[in-house]
């Protein structure tokens, strides 16, 4: 069995497909799940829908490890439809209820900038089946169009 709070997920949840990436605390990579979309856009019941297909997909990802949301030291989601603050407060429901405590939400146009920004500022466009461009100044100030 594997020790837990070793683990940390992130997910890149767009329009047309989702990303589930589990690494360890050293940055290796453990596993990775491809998906279709977990945005609540998406879905005639919006969130309900977000909470049963990632709950879904998270258990693929994470039982072959032994592992469960609540054991993993943090989590990280950058989700297409988390435009506003009602929107990231609704998606942080719904990552509660699936068992995580310690994880960010934002929109995925701030995944690029994170990810691809040794120094944490840029730009990021994304230019999929939604679009939605972020952008973090060096002062730390964020902007958002679209989404």
């Amino acid at each position: 069995m594997n020790q837990t709070n070793n683990y940390i997920l992130g997910v890149d949840g767009g329009n047309s497909k989702t990303d589930y990436y589990l690494f360890d605390l050293q940055g290796n990579y453990i596993d990775h799940l491809r998906t279709g979309t977990c945005s609540h856009e998406r879905f005639p019941d919006a969130y309900a829908s977000t909470y049963r297909i990632m709950q879904q997909h998270l258990e693929e990802l994470l039982t072959p490890h032994d592992l469960k949301a609540n054991q993993l030291a943090a989590a990280a989601f950058g989700l297409a439809g988390a435009d506003i603050p009602s929107q990231k407060e609704q998606l942080g429901y719904v990552i509660e209820r699936l068992g995580f405590s310690t994880y960010a939400v934002d929109n995925d146009s701030f995944l690029g900038i994170k990810a691809g920004s040794e120094k944490g500022y840029g730009i990021c466009s994304i230019n999929g089946s939604g679009m939605s461009t972020g952008g973090i100044s060096r002062s730390g100030e964020r902007l958002q169009v679209g989404g």
